[in-house]
């Protein structure tokens, strides 16, 4: 009779741990998954010591140029100009619409 308390006892603790694999939270965040093991996470951070700022380092100072404007920088390319007739029938013609 006690053996058979102990395997009933037994099974109900894996039929629970089955639930709580299937139809528990899907999250790493449990409280207890299983009793008696330790877990990672549970120990507290070591204080890190401070981290302690950079020490300067100078640096020469520059002036920027300014951006050249799109004339300054066409003012050396070769232009023609070429005019190229159309006949009366290519042009188009604009209709109100009311």
């Amino acid at each position: 009779m006690a053996e058979l308390t102990v395997q009933i006892r037994l099974l109900n603790e894996q039929l629970d741990y089955m639930k709580r694999k299937l139809f528990g939270r899907s999250s790493e965040k449990t409280a207890a998954e299983t009793d008696g093991q330790l877990t990672l996470f549970d120990e507290p951070e070591e204080e890190k010591p401070a981290i302690l700022p950079a020490a300067e380092i100078p640096v020469r100072s520059h002036v920027r140029k300014q951006k050249a404007i799109f004339e300054e920088k066409a003012k050396n390319l070769p232009v023609e100009r070429v005019e190229v007739p159309l006949p009366d029938e290519e042009f188009c013609t604009i209709h109100k619409i009311f």
